[in-house]
């Protein structure tokens, strides 16, 4: 089958309630590839853990899943979107190892969302003074390191950010809440092109023509902060999308970082609150962000060597080093998600990975790839 005909099962399958992540693992795993899927016996899928009857009764509706999956295919070749599938070697492995991860993306642009450096910054719609100089004096300071920075483009803190980045010629990444029939705000669309034509990327996770709707943007939310190495918080109230993206940066194992501000001040509320609770670091420039995260640009050299020690690994160990974030700690569970490796599997690779001094065991059944 060719990867057209592939890539429109793919489609069809995130067109059906009631599958995400886990449930598309669960039959991938049984059933080989996604078209397979489509042509399983209801036996079959019913015998599957967490399949049940409703997904299995839309799967009978395979004609019209497939036409909308066509229709879908055509649009994004029309606007030159490409489809990334969960399970392709080209979905990004930060957001692949979060559980909130969708199954596919919606891309539009090329830049490299596997950056040995990703920071997501986001914040209030109607930020201070104060904050905009904040944002320009810390995205110009992060230059050095040649990051990748992903933001919302909303109103305020998030085109700040994607303004001062193109200015400082740092790749940035902007996530819609909606399909790419639309453009929202509209007001920031000559800024989406400027983005694309820069180097950068907008990304969905929705087909074409889903609307702007208030209920996709807590899902936005949760991509900014899952293709994050770590998410900084410039001002925000204590409610909004910026608190919901910095409480998914944090259930995502995410470094976090806040802007201090005046404790009159309602766009510092949010800030203050999570510095409060020991939830995100206070910084005060872009050197404290790199000085936390280990970006130091003379710390390059040295994970190239380490990486060259991967070249004499096993298939298994291979295979378990893939389902890792880079230099982030990860969960044993997410692992075993990912690797599709049994239990038994899992921890004599793991142990093998540690004795090779790759792998380093973690509290609360966490583990850090050493790369």
């Amino acid at each position: 089958m060719d990867l057209d005909s592939q890539l429109l099962y793919k489609l069809g399958l995130t067109l059906i309630n009631g599958i995400g992540l886990v449930n598309a693992r669960k039959l991938l795993a049984a059933c080989g590839d996604a078209k397979s899927i489509f042509d399983a016996k209801p036996q079959k899928l019913l015998s599957i853990h967490g399949i049940g009857q409703q997904v299995v009764s839309q799967l009978k509706e395979k004609d019209k899943i497939l036409r909308a999956a066509e229709e879908e295919i055509q649009r994004c070749e029309r606007e030159k979107i490409s489809c990334i599938f969960f399970a392709d070697s080209n979905f990004p492995k930060r957001l692949r190892a979060c559980e909130a991860s969708p199954l596919m993306l919606f891309v539009k642009g090329n830049c490299d969302l596997e950056n040995e450096h990703v920071l997501a910054v986001v914040g209030t719609r109607k930020p201070t003074d104060y904050g905009k100089r904040m944002t320009a004096k810390i995205i110009e300071e992060l230059k050095a390191i040649n990051p990748l920075i992903i933001s919302g483009l909303a109103y305020g803190v998030d085109a700040c950010c994607h303004k001062n980045c193109l200015s400082n010629a740092i790749k940035t990444a902007a996530v819609l809440g909606h399909g790419f029939a639309f453009l929202y705000p509209e007001l920031h669309r000559k800024l989406s092109r400027q983005i694309i034509s820069d180097g950068g990327m907008l990304i969905s996770q929705f087909p074409y023509p889903t609307k702007p709707d208030r209920e996709n943007f807590p899902m936005r939310n949760r991509i900014i902060a899952g293709l994050s190495d770590a998410l900084l918080v410039i001002e925000s109230d204590t409610k909004g999308g910026s608190m919901i993206s910095a409480r998914m940066s944090q259930k995502f194992n995410r470094d976090l970082f806040a802007l201090p501000g005046p404790a009159n001040s309602r766009t510092s509320r949010g800030c203050n609150l999570l510095i409060k609770e020991n939830v995100a670091q206070l910084i005060e420039s872009g050197a404290d962000i790199i000085k936390a995260m280990n970006w130091q640009p003379e710390l390059r050299e040295s994970r190239n060597i380490q990486r060259s020690l991967f070249a004499a690994l096993n298939p298994e160990e291979t295979r378990l080093t893939e389902c890792f974030v880079e230099n982030k700690p990860t969960h044993r569970d997410s692992i075993g998600l990912q690797s599709q490796m049994t239990p038994g599997q899992i921890a004599m690779t793991l142990l093998s990975l540690e004795m090779k001094g790759l792998v380093r065991s973690l509290p609360g059944n966490f583990y850090q790839l050493l790369k």
